[in-house]
């Protein structure tokens, strides 16, 4: 075998002749990854979808809400004390930030993005125009645009999922199914 990358999966726990053990690498030879974990990772469901938004959302509210209880709010607090516990929050936001905004950069690109952002901006537009929703209630406008950005975040996380269940087609990434 002349290609080294393929030789060194070959040896110990990879083995390319069991293309089952080769496609979900390391996880399943140690024991560590579950069927169950592997059929959910493949298979886009309403519950999948749900689950990436409510993360998304997570993420969007914990880094900002118009309320006292966001990192943020708790930066720009006068009761603020610089250490290492805000240090380490703002690490892990930035983190979870760096994943979910790659993966939706990634999947949708940035004209995807701009047009579900367009949708979303129109459907608020149109509440607005409805008289459902006040162009003077602040408070209601923000929490719209943190899911507007979770809901974009979370389409980002589900596009691969959601492209193969429309068109056929798979990512480069999707191996066996």
């Amino acid at each position: 075998m002349n290609d080294p990358v393929r030789a060194g999966l070959d040896v110990g726990l990879f083995s390319s002749a069991n293309p089952a053990i080769f496609s979900v690498g390391r996880r399943q030879a140690t024991g560590t990854f579950k069927k169950e974990e592997y059929k959910m990772a493949q298979e886009f469901t309403p519950q999948g979808f749900l689950f990436r938004w409510l993360l998304s959302f997570l993420l969007v509210v914990l880094t900002y809400n118009p309320t006292d209880y966001s990192y943020v709010s708790w930066l720009f607090s006068e009761s603020f004390s610089f250490g290492p516990v805000p240090i380490l929050a703002g690490l892990v936001l930035l983190i979870g930030w760096i994943i979910f905004a790659r993966a939706t950069l990634l999947s949708l690109g940035w004209l995807g993005i701009t047009l579900g952002a367009a949708v979303f901006v129109v459907l608020i537009w149109l509440l607005v125009d409805l008289g459902w929703i006040s162009v003077k209630s602040t408070g209601v406008i923000t929490w719209l645009t943190l899911i507007v950005i979770s809901l974009i975040l979370a389409v980002g996380l589900s596009w691969s999922h959601i492209r193969r269940r429309l068109t056929g087609q798979f990512d480069v990434d999707d191996m066996d199914d």
